[in-house]
This record gives C-alpha cells, sequence and structure tokens, in this order.
C-alpha cells in the first residue's frame, strides 16, 4: 500500500466524483465584494486603505491559490476535469493580477465608484442647484480625497467641454477649470451620464 506523502493535497469525496467544488469561486468573489464595497465607502480613496488593505485583500487570494493550484495537476491526470477546472479559478485570478494588477483593481474600483456616485447623485444635484445663477455653464468638482499625489472625485461639466483636448477647451472653461483639481492637469474622466463625470486627477 502507498502512504501519502504530507507534501501532496488531501482529496475529497467530491473531487473524486468530479463535481464542481465551489469555494474557490467563493473566496473569488468575496475579495472582489469587498474590494468594491470598501472602494464605494468614504475610506475608498483613503492612503491606508490604497497601500495596507488593497495589498492584504490580494495577499488573500495568492495564499487560497497556493493549494487550489496544487490540486489541479493530479486532478487533471485523473480525468476529473470539472473539479480541475474550479480550482483554476482561484489561480486564474491570481495570474491575471500578476500579469495586470491594475486591470483587476480598476474593475472593482469602477464598480464600486460607481455605486459610490449612485449614492451620492441626489446630493450633487442639490448642491448644483443651490449655485447662483451665473454660474453657467455650471462646472463643479466633488473630491472624494486620496493621497498628496493623487485623489479621485465627481465632475459636473455643464458645458462638457472636459472631455475635449485643451486646444479646443474656451479659455472661459480654463479659468474656471484651473481654479479646481482640473488645474492640475492630466486627470481622466469616465462619463456616467447627465454631464456627470467619474475623475482621477493626478493631485
Amino acid at each position: 500500500m502507498r502512504l501519502r506523502s504530507h507534501s501532496e493535497p488531501s482529496f475529497s469525496a467530491d473531487e473524486f466524483r468530479d463535481r464542481i467544488v465551489y469555494w474557490p469561486l467563493f473566496i473569488v468573489l468575496l475579495v472582489s465584494a469587498v474590494l468594491v464595497i470598501c472602494r464605494a465607502s468614504p475610506i475608498g480613496p483613503d492612503f491606508a486603505y490604497v497601500l495596507i488593505g488593497t495589498p492584504l485583500l490580494l495577499l488573500v487570494l495568492i495564499i487560497a491559490a497556493v493549494p487550489a493550484a496544487m490540486r489541479i495537476p493530479r486532478l487533471a491526470r485523473g480525468g476529473r476535469w470539472q473539479c480541475a477546472a474550479s480550482y483554476a479559478v482561484l489561480p486564474s485570478v491570481v495570474l491575471v493580477n500578476i500579469v495586470g494588477p491594475l486591470a483587476y483593481l480598476r474593475a472593482c474600483d469602477m464598480v464600486g465608484d460607481l455605486i459610490h456616485f449612485e449614492i451620492m447623485r441626489d446630493t450633487y444635484i442639490a448642491s448644483i442647484e443651490h449655485l447662483p445663477d451665473g454660474h453657467t455653464p455650471k462646472l463643479v468638482v466633488f473630491n472624494w480625497g486620496g493621497m498628496i499625489w493623487s485623489s479621485a472625485g465627481v465632475i459636473y461639466d455643464q458645458s462638457d467641454e472636459v472631455t475635449l483636448p485643451p486646444e479646443q477647451q474656451s479659455p472661459a472653461w480654463l479659468k474656471r477649470a484651473g481654479k479646481t483639481e482640473l488645474g492640475c492637469g492630466d486627470y481622466s474622466v469616465t462619463s456616467v451620464g447627465g454631464h456627470f463625470y467619474l475623475a482621477a486627477f493626478p493631485c
């Protein structure tokens, strides 16, 4: 009788029946959900969360992916393809983060930012409506905060000039924008409708 080495992973009855194992997918969904929820909360752009919280959450994925990856070769050799594929979910997500780490994080951040914006939309609209009538077309920046070298927030630009290259933006718009975070230049915006834009500022 062959004794199993301590280095070899143990297998459940479900694995030998070639059934889908759900815990790897659950961990991916859980970590992704926590990333989205944290980003949608007030701590989203904060220094501590970005430099400490986010790496810790990614570390959870990496640690959980190790035992999952160890099972895949033996399962594949045994023809248990459904089980092998379900275990491959975690290592695949980790591999994506290694090859292009910003893609996964940016996707989670975008979903979180959209949720944050939708929660605050009515508050932003009320603030804009209370501006003096002389401020037309209206341009307002709602900064969510961030770090010394970058921040995030929402822009309301009634003229939509924020999407134009600098040479096509009017002098009046540039003057008003220069008094806000838009004056830092090299910002990025994503339209969310109604003259609103999610924005990232290099300041």
